[in-house]
């Protein structure tokens, strides 16, 4: 079963290089699967909890999971940090090796509880093809509380939200049961696939944190095509942390991340992600990510993205036999000095003349 978010896009990221790393990764570091289930509980701490698994054929699996949120979904809004599905505690399914979202709970598959109004539980049969997953369950209290729509109770807001007894005696309903699964393997085995996958990109500047700009460059020798993958937020036609590439000899931009053709991410709305192939002339490039004072992977201050530990972007080289020597690290060329003004101090007016005998190109963009 696909819900709706499911798109047709080719996979993002992973080839047959990256699908025998990663059955090498989870050979090292399966858990305990007795009786073919996996299982996450105790949600007192918030944040995010991870786990993999894996199918040796496609199947149903079986699923019982509790969460929470409410009761109606966001169709439309003028705050970015809501989340379309009015959920603050829930859980979700990507494929390992295309990124793609399988299943999460939404308020179409889940039940409200008659006892706790916000809590809300699904419990059902999920048909998966064979493969890896990864097993997300985010809880986090909203931070944040509106006059009208989404959050339309603001008198108990404070009352039921900023009380850590309500969450401790809540939070311990939490879970989700998996089972007719064929092994799992614990988070830090899918943290060491996710770094494989990144360190055999041509780029990667991801798990970018607040208020960052970070930056890589590549020199390219024959023409070729790549597929970016970016996570990171805008929202109203305005990016806030969000990629771009520049041609080095330039310093054109030769393409950005452009809220208008960046897709819904998971959680709040203002998570965007894009995934796309670009062609690229030889020549030198810098990739740049660039983040404001808040909600990044170092803090998020509303309902993170399906691929939290993806925030950034990662640039790969199309096909599964793309060629890597036509890829080298950048190195920065200097230029000849032709004037320079410094250790000045107070109050100090200086200048220095010089003449250009020819036509020269300027960096400016």
């Amino acid at each position: 079963m696909k819900i709706e978010e499911k798109s047709t896009r080719e996979n993002r990221i992973g080839n047959r290089y990256l699908l025998a790393l990663f059955s090498l990764i989870i050979s090292w570091t399966y858990l305990n699967a007795q009786n073919n289930i996996i299982e996450l509980r105790d949600f007192s701490e918030q944040g995010i909890k991870l786990v993999g698994f894996t199918l040796n054929n496609g199947k149903e699996i079986q699923i019982d999971a509790v969460g929470a949120g409410f009761d109606k979904e966001i169709r439309k809004t003028k705050h970015s940090f809501v989340d379309i599905h009015s959920f603050f505690a829930y859980a979700w399914i990507l494929n390992a090796h295309t990124r793609e979202l399988e299943w999460r709970m939404t308020i179409s598959n889940t039940d409200e509880d008659w006892w706790d109004k916000y809590n809300r539980a699904f419990k059902g049969k999920v048909w998966l093809e064979s493969g890896e997953y990864e097993l997300y369950f985010s809880a986090m209290p909203p931070s944040y509380s509106l006059e009208s729509g989404f959050f339309s109770f603001r008198n108990i807001f404070d009352k039921v939200f900023r009380s850590e007894d309500w969450w401790e005696d809540h939070s311990g309903k939490w879970k989700i049961i998996i089972k007719g699964i064929d092994a799992t393997y614990d988070k830090s085995a899918v943290l060491k696939y996710h770094q494989a996958v990144k360190k055999s990109a041509v780029v990667y500047l991801t798990e970018v944190g607040n208020d960052e700009q970070v930056s890589a460059g590549f020199t390219l020798k024959k023409p070729a095509a790549f597929k970016i993958y970016a996570i990171g937020e805008g929202f109203n036609g305005e990016m806030f942390d969000y990629a771009y590439i520049i041609n080095a000899e330039t310093n054109s931009r030769v393409w950005e991340m452009i809220e208008e053709e960046t897709e819904y991410a998971g959680g709040a709305i203002k998570n965007r992600m894009i995934s796309k192939e670009i062609n690229l002339e030889p020549g030198d490039y810098v990739v740049y990510f660039t983040s404001d004072p808040s909600h990044s992977f170092e803090s998020w201050n509303s309902n993170p993205p399906y691929d939290p530990n993806f925030w950034g972007i990662t640039i790969s080289g199309v096909g599964d036999v793309f060629d890597k020597s036509i890829v080298t690290k950048y190195e920065e060329k200097e230029g000849v000095l032709i004037v320079r003004l410094d250790k000045l101090g107070d109050d100090e007016n200086v200048s220095e003349g010089f003449k250009v005998m020819k036509p020269m190109k300027s960096n400016e963009s």
